[in-house]
């Protein structure tokens, strides 16, 4: 399931069930979605927050905030949440995404500010909910 490039599975929510689109927000979901990954690194967003879980030998460690530059370490299994171009949710109304290093086994996680106001304006055009173009200031 998902999407598999160099060594690597896409996904866009979770493997456990992607119809379903669940999301990873603990241990215990990164833990079941592991069992389902295919690759010893998955990238996938859905929750839009940028996220790193770390799997060393059978124990899921507790979630780390995506940022800055993280190394990989070898014989760990990750699943890492790229966070979101549009509708972030960390409380950081800045895009997010992920460079991805497959030779030096690294990720570094970006941010890049856009323009907020044109966005809201085009959602309210588009005819939108308005809670879509609320929530980008605040990040959340």
């Amino acid at each position: 399931m998902g999407y598999n490039h160099q060594g690597c599975q896409f996904v866009h929510a979770s493997l456990i069930e992607p119809s379903k689109w669940d999301y990873i927000t603990s241990p215990m979901d990164a833990d079941i979605h592991s069992s389902f990954q295919d690759a010893r690194i998955c990238f996938h967003g859905h929750t839009h927050v940028p996220m790193v879980w770390q799997k060393i030998d059978d124990y899921m460690t507790t979630g780390k905030r995506g940022i800055g530059k993280i190394d990989l370490q070898t014989g760990c299994q990750y699943l890492i949440n790229v966070g979101a171009v549009g509708q972030p949710r960390d409380l950081n109304p800045d895009a997010s995404y992920v460079i991805f290093n497959q030779e030096k086994q690294t990720v570094e996680f970006r941010r890049v500010k856009y323009d907020i106001s044109k966005t809201q304006k085009k959602i309210s055009r588009n005819k939108l909910p308005k809670f879509l173009g609320q929530r980008l200031a605040l990040g959340r």
